[in-house]
């Protein structure tokens, strides 16, 4: 990035340059709350146990070239189990997992690519286990597994 002042004389000029360096997009999930919103205060960590029995996620891709998570020019594939799951076409960065009453386990993986860029992509990868329908509803802001 460089800049150039001049007075309209071009008597007096200066320049300046600086290096932005750039930064690999990274992934981050987090619940989004049915109350509360998405709840940046706790991103989904490699293992995660989830207190509830469904429960709504949302991507974030920090360094993204995007204006939102959900950009038309990103371009997010979910996989539930190694078993692809369609996105919503309203709310792409997001995916409800949800158990049927049972305690679940299950391998959730996201590779994101963005429409016009091909060198920026990222992917991750998260095993979560939701609670069965006996358990109560945990704190949405303690920690996720506490």
């Amino acid at each position: 990035l460089s800049v150039i002042a001049e007075s309209t004389d071009g008597g007096l000029r200066a320049e300046a340059r600086t290096l932005v360096p750039s930064s690999d997009t990274l992934l981050f999930i987090y619940e989004d709350h049915p109350l509360f919103g998405t709840l940046y205060n706790r991103a989904l960590t490699p293992f995660a146990k989830i207190p509830e029995t469904e429960v709504k996620l949302a991507a974030f891709p920090l360094f993204a070239e995007a204006r939102a998570p959900g950009d038309t020019r990103l371009d997010y594939s979910w996989k539930v189990n190694g078993t692809p799951i369609a996105e919503d076409p309203n709310e792409p960065d997001k995916i409800i997992v949800s158990s049927s009453g049972d305690a679940v386990r299950a391998t959730l993986q996201l590779v994101l690519a963005h429409t016009t860029n091909w060198f920026e992509a990222a992917q991750g990868a998260w095993n979560i286990e939701l609670a069965s329908g006996g358990m109560p509803a945990g704190d949405p802001f303690s920690p996720f597994g506490e």
